[in-house]
Protein backbone atom coordinates (compact mmCIF):
# COMPACT_ATOMS: atom_id res chain seq x y z
CA UNK A 1 0.00 0.00 0.00
CA UNK A 2 1.20 3.67 -0.87
CA UNK A 3 0.21 7.01 0.43
CA UNK A 4 -0.39 7.95 -3.19
CA UNK A 5 -3.10 5.41 -3.85
CA UNK A 6 -3.94 6.96 -0.14
CA UNK A 7 -4.50 10.39 -1.72
CA UNK A 8 -6.24 8.89 -4.84
CA UNK A 9 -8.78 7.64 -2.70
CA UNK A 10 -9.26 11.12 -0.36
CA UNK A 11 -9.86 13.19 -3.36
CA UNK A 12 -12.18 10.92 -4.94
CA UNK A 13 -14.18 11.01 -1.60
CA UNK A 14 -13.84 14.66 -1.54
CA UNK A 15 -15.17 15.30 -4.90
CA UNK A 16 -17.45 12.29 -5.52
CA UNK A 17 -15.56 12.22 -9.31
CA UNK A 18 -12.54 11.02 -10.31
CA UNK A 19 -11.98 13.20 -13.44
CA UNK A 20 -12.31 16.33 -10.83
CA UNK A 21 -10.14 14.40 -8.32
CA UNK A 22 -7.42 13.30 -10.80
CA UNK A 23 -7.25 17.32 -12.08
CA UNK A 24 -6.45 17.97 -8.41
CA UNK A 25 -3.63 15.95 -7.94
CA UNK A 26 -2.90 17.01 -11.32
CA UNK A 27 -2.56 13.27 -13.02
CA UNK A 28 -4.76 11.65 -15.63
CA UNK A 29 -8.02 10.23 -15.00
CA UNK A 30 -7.24 6.81 -15.95
CA UNK A 31 -3.43 7.01 -13.61
CA UNK A 32 -5.90 7.58 -10.51
CA UNK A 33 -8.88 5.12 -10.97
CA UNK A 34 -5.34 2.65 -11.38
CA UNK A 35 -4.37 3.78 -7.71
CA UNK A 36 -7.51 3.49 -6.27
CA UNK A 37 -8.17 -0.32 -8.21
CA UNK A 38 -5.26 -1.56 -6.95
CA UNK A 39 -6.04 -0.31 -3.24
CA UNK A 40 -9.39 -1.85 -3.23
CA UNK A 41 -7.29 -4.95 -4.59
CA UNK A 42 -4.93 -5.23 -1.98
CA UNK A 43 -7.52 -4.32 0.83
CA UNK A 44 -10.06 -7.14 -1.25
CA UNK A 45 -13.15 -4.65 -0.99
CA UNK A 46 -14.51 -1.96 -3.09
CA UNK A 47 -14.72 1.30 -1.46
CA UNK A 48 -16.89 3.26 -3.87
CA UNK A 49 -20.21 2.65 -5.35
CA UNK A 50 -20.01 4.09 -9.06
CA UNK A 51 -22.97 5.19 -10.88
CA UNK A 52 -21.81 6.34 -14.40
CA UNK A 53 -19.01 9.35 -13.44
CA UNK A 54 -20.15 9.80 -10.12
CA UNK A 55 -18.56 7.57 -7.45
CA UNK A 56 -19.75 7.65 -3.74
CA UNK A 57 -18.08 6.14 -0.73
CA UNK A 58 -20.29 2.61 0.55
CA UNK A 59 -19.98 1.89 4.29
CA UNK A 60 -16.40 0.38 3.95
CA UNK A 61 -15.00 3.27 2.43
CA UNK A 62 -16.60 5.97 5.14
CA UNK A 63 -14.94 3.39 7.60
CA UNK A 64 -11.64 3.21 5.35
CA UNK A 65 -11.87 7.08 4.79
CA UNK A 66 -11.48 8.11 8.74
CA UNK A 67 -8.31 6.03 9.37
CA UNK A 68 -6.85 7.28 6.27
CA UNK A 69 -7.45 11.24 7.28
CA UNK A 70 -5.28 9.95 10.89
CA UNK A 71 -2.75 9.25 8.66
CA UNK A 72 -2.93 12.00 6.26
CA UNK A 73 -2.81 14.00 9.15
CA UNK A 74 0.77 12.24 10.43
CA UNK A 75 2.51 12.46 7.15
CA UNK A 76 1.77 16.35 7.31
CA UNK A 77 3.44 16.20 10.87
CA UNK A 78 6.27 14.35 9.79
CA UNK A 79 6.73 16.66 6.38
CA UNK A 80 6.37 19.57 9.06
CA UNK A 81 8.82 18.51 11.34
CA UNK A 82 11.73 17.46 8.68
CA UNK A 83 11.16 21.08 7.04
CA UNK A 84 11.50 22.53 10.78
CA UNK A 85 14.73 20.65 11.40
CA UNK A 86 16.05 20.78 7.89
CA UNK A 87 16.04 25.23 8.00
CA UNK A 88 16.67 24.71 11.91
CA UNK A 89 13.74 26.95 12.67
CA UNK A 90 12.65 24.40 15.66
CA UNK A 91 13.28 27.50 17.97
CA UNK A 92 11.44 30.14 16.22
CA UNK A 93 7.97 31.28 17.59
CA UNK A 94 5.88 33.78 15.69
CA UNK A 95 3.47 36.22 18.10
CA UNK A 96 1.02 38.57 17.01
CA UNK A 97 -0.09 40.97 20.05
CA UNK A 98 -3.45 41.77 18.28
CA UNK A 99 -4.62 43.89 21.92
CA UNK A 100 -1.70 44.41 24.77
CA UNK A 101 0.93 45.57 22.52
CA UNK A 102 3.21 47.27 25.12
CA UNK A 103 4.37 43.55 25.87
CA UNK A 104 6.99 43.68 22.49
CA UNK A 105 9.40 45.67 24.25
CA UNK A 106 9.51 42.95 27.12
CA UNK A 107 9.55 40.26 24.30
CA UNK A 108 12.31 41.52 22.68
CA UNK A 109 14.88 42.66 25.63
CA UNK A 110 13.46 40.84 29.06
CA UNK A 111 12.56 37.40 27.21
CA UNK A 112 15.24 37.47 24.62
CA UNK A 113 17.41 37.17 28.50
CA UNK A 114 15.67 34.65 29.72
CA UNK A 115 15.50 32.68 26.17
CA UNK A 116 18.36 33.32 24.04
CA UNK A 117 17.68 29.81 22.45
CA UNK A 118 14.40 31.02 21.17
CA UNK A 119 14.00 32.86 18.61
CA UNK A 120 10.83 35.24 18.24
CA UNK A 121 9.04 36.95 15.50
CA UNK A 122 6.67 39.34 16.91
CA UNK A 123 3.90 40.53 14.06
CA UNK A 124 2.87 43.76 13.94
CA UNK A 125 -0.11 44.83 12.03
CA UNK A 126 -2.71 47.53 12.38
CA UNK A 127 -4.50 46.40 9.47
CA UNK A 128 -4.90 42.80 9.62
CA UNK A 129 -5.57 41.86 13.31
CA UNK A 130 -9.09 40.75 12.57
CA UNK A 131 -7.72 38.85 9.87
CA UNK A 132 -4.65 37.05 11.38
CA UNK A 133 -6.70 36.13 14.60
CA UNK A 134 -9.17 33.94 12.28
CA UNK A 135 -6.29 32.34 10.21
CA UNK A 136 -4.47 31.67 13.23
CA UNK A 137 -1.29 32.94 11.45
CA UNK A 138 1.15 32.98 14.77
CA UNK A 139 1.92 30.29 16.94
CA UNK A 140 0.83 32.45 20.05
CA UNK A 141 -2.03 35.41 19.71
CA UNK A 142 -2.93 37.81 21.99
CA UNK A 143 -6.70 37.82 21.98
CA UNK A 144 -9.98 40.21 22.76
CA UNK A 145 -13.37 38.78 23.03
CA UNK A 146 -16.97 39.37 24.30
CA UNK A 147 -16.83 35.67 25.68
CA UNK A 148 -14.61 33.79 28.29
CA UNK A 149 -12.43 31.90 26.44
CA UNK A 150 -11.13 28.54 27.51
CA UNK A 151 -9.47 25.38 26.83
CA UNK A 152 -5.83 23.50 26.90
CA UNK A 153 -4.68 26.21 24.11
CA UNK A 154 -6.46 29.27 25.30
CA UNK A 155 -6.10 31.04 28.23
CA UNK A 156 -8.04 34.13 29.61
CA UNK A 157 -5.78 36.26 31.46
CA UNK A 158 -8.62 38.71 32.67
CA UNK A 159 -11.78 40.57 32.18
CA UNK A 160 -11.57 43.88 31.51
CA UNK A 161 -13.93 47.31 31.65
CA UNK A 162 -14.47 48.98 28.87
CA UNK A 163 -15.59 52.93 29.69
CA UNK A 164 -16.13 56.42 28.01
CA UNK A 165 -13.34 58.95 28.08
CA UNK A 166 -14.45 62.24 27.40
CA UNK A 167 -12.58 65.26 26.66
CA UNK A 168 -12.59 67.90 30.00
CA UNK A 169 -15.46 70.74 29.37
CA UNK A 170 -17.81 67.90 27.29
CA UNK A 171 -21.38 67.74 28.16
CA UNK A 172 -20.88 64.54 29.42
CA UNK A 173 -17.85 64.88 31.64
CA UNK A 174 -19.79 65.70 34.52
CA UNK A 175 -21.24 62.00 34.83
CA UNK A 176 -19.84 59.21 36.88
CA UNK A 177 -21.84 56.35 34.86
CA UNK A 178 -23.85 56.62 31.71
CA UNK A 179 -25.95 54.11 29.92
CA UNK A 180 -24.68 53.40 26.32
CA UNK A 181 -27.96 55.06 24.61
CA UNK A 182 -26.74 58.32 26.23
CA UNK A 183 -23.97 58.42 23.45
CA UNK A 184 -26.31 58.37 20.65
CA UNK A 185 -26.78 62.71 20.17
CA UNK A 186 -23.03 62.71 20.07
CA UNK A 187 -20.09 61.97 17.65
CA UNK A 188 -17.19 59.63 19.07
CA UNK A 189 -13.83 58.42 17.73
CA UNK A 190 -13.08 55.30 16.99
CA UNK A 191 -10.12 52.17 16.02
CA UNK A 192 -10.90 51.20 12.05
CA UNK A 193 -12.50 48.29 11.93
CA UNK A 194 -9.64 46.21 11.00
CA UNK A 195 -8.93 46.78 14.89
CA UNK A 196 -10.19 43.97 18.14
CA UNK A 197 -11.16 46.78 20.46
CA UNK A 198 -13.41 48.25 16.86
CA UNK A 199 -15.33 44.83 16.80
CA UNK A 200 -16.05 44.57 20.85
CA UNK A 201 -17.61 48.54 20.58
CA UNK A 202 -19.77 47.81 17.32
CA UNK A 203 -20.61 44.76 19.17
CA UNK A 204 -22.02 46.47 22.78
CA UNK A 205 -23.37 49.19 20.10
CA UNK A 206 -25.20 46.45 18.14
CA UNK A 207 -26.82 45.60 21.72
CA UNK A 208 -27.64 48.81 22.66
CA UNK A 209 -29.68 49.25 19.27
CA UNK A 210 -28.26 51.90 17.77
CA UNK A 211 -25.08 52.93 15.24
CA UNK A 212 -23.12 55.74 16.44
CA UNK A 213 -22.20 58.68 14.79
CA UNK A 214 -18.21 58.64 14.10
CA UNK A 215 -16.31 61.91 13.39
CA UNK A 216 -12.83 60.26 13.18
CA UNK A 217 -11.66 56.55 12.44
CA UNK A 218 -8.31 55.86 13.81
CA UNK A 219 -5.74 52.98 13.04
CA UNK A 220 -3.87 53.05 16.17
CA UNK A 221 -4.56 53.11 20.34
CA UNK A 222 -2.00 55.69 20.11
CA UNK A 223 -3.33 58.49 17.74
CA UNK A 224 -6.87 57.84 19.40
CA UNK A 225 -4.98 58.73 22.59
CA UNK A 226 -3.75 62.27 21.14
CA UNK A 227 -6.77 63.31 19.85
CA UNK A 228 -8.44 62.41 23.07
CA UNK A 229 -5.65 64.62 25.01
CA UNK A 230 -6.31 67.04 21.73
CA UNK A 231 -9.95 67.44 22.94
CA UNK A 232 -11.45 65.46 20.26
CA UNK A 233 -13.82 62.91 21.78
CA UNK A 234 -15.49 60.86 23.37
CA UNK A 235 -14.31 57.45 22.97
CA UNK A 236 -14.40 53.67 23.95
CA UNK A 237 -11.65 52.72 25.87
CA UNK A 238 -10.43 49.63 27.73
CA UNK A 239 -9.41 51.07 31.32
CA UNK A 240 -6.56 48.37 32.16
CA UNK A 241 -5.07 48.56 28.99
CA UNK A 242 -5.22 52.09 28.45
CA UNK A 243 -4.01 52.64 31.90
CA UNK A 244 -0.49 52.59 30.16
CA UNK A 245 -1.44 55.60 28.20
CA UNK A 246 -1.91 58.54 30.70
CA UNK A 247 -5.50 60.31 29.71
CA UNK A 248 -4.54 62.90 32.16
CA UNK A 249 -6.73 65.74 30.66
CA UNK A 250 -9.79 63.00 29.98
CA UNK A 251 -12.94 62.16 32.36
CA UNK A 252 -13.10 58.30 32.42
CA UNK A 253 -16.73 57.41 32.89
CA UNK A 254 -18.66 53.96 33.47
CA UNK A 255 -21.09 52.55 30.96
CA UNK A 256 -24.14 50.63 32.28
CA UNK A 257 -27.08 48.76 30.35
CA UNK A 258 -25.16 47.23 28.55
CA UNK A 259 -21.98 46.69 30.92
CA UNK A 260 -19.00 46.81 28.50
CA UNK A 261 -15.86 44.81 28.88
CA UNK A 262 -13.70 42.36 27.03
CA UNK A 263 -11.68 39.60 28.26
CA UNK A 264 -8.24 39.51 27.28
CA UNK A 265 -6.94 35.95 26.47
CA UNK A 266 -3.56 34.43 25.12
CA UNK A 267 -4.03 31.30 22.84
CA UNK A 268 -1.62 28.88 21.30
CA UNK A 269 -1.78 26.94 18.30
CA UNK A 270 -1.21 23.19 18.36
CA UNK A 271 1.44 22.56 16.07
CA UNK A 272 3.03 19.60 17.42
CA UNK A 273 6.07 20.09 16.35
CA UNK A 274 9.28 20.28 17.27
CA UNK A 275 8.68 23.58 18.15
CA UNK A 276 6.29 22.57 20.91
CA UNK A 277 8.80 22.98 23.74
CA UNK A 278 9.87 26.83 22.36
CA UNK A 279 6.24 27.69 21.82
CA UNK A 280 5.11 27.06 25.73
CA UNK A 281 7.80 28.57 27.00
CA UNK A 282 6.84 31.76 25.22
CA UNK A 283 3.18 30.88 25.61
CA UNK A 284 3.78 30.57 29.64
CA UNK A 285 5.64 33.85 29.63
CA UNK A 286 3.42 35.44 27.81
CA UNK A 287 0.93 34.91 30.25
CA UNK A 288 2.72 35.68 33.49
CA UNK A 289 3.66 39.05 32.03
CA UNK A 290 0.37 40.24 31.30
CA UNK A 291 -1.06 38.74 34.64
CA UNK A 292 1.84 40.65 36.55
CA UNK A 293 0.94 43.81 34.80
CA UNK A 294 -2.70 43.27 35.64
CA UNK A 295 -2.17 43.05 39.15
CA UNK A 296 0.25 46.53 39.11
CA UNK A 297 -2.56 48.04 37.54
CA UNK A 298 -5.21 47.01 40.14
CA UNK A 299 -3.15 48.10 42.84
Amino acid sequence: MEFRQLECFMHAARYNNFSKAAEALHMSQPALSSCIRLLEDELRVKLFDRKGKKVTLNEVGEYVLAHVNVIASEISNIRQICTEVATSEFNKVTILPAVTSWIVPFLLDEFALIHPEISLEVIIERHNAEINIKSKKADIIVMASVNELSNENIHTVYKEEIILAVPEGHSLAENDEIELIDLKPYSIISLTTERPLRTIEDYFFNLAGFTPKRSIECDSSALMRNLLEDGYGPALVPIRSWNRLNLAKSRLIHIKNPSCFRYVSVMRNNTNSLRDKAITETYNYVISLIENAGHNVDQ
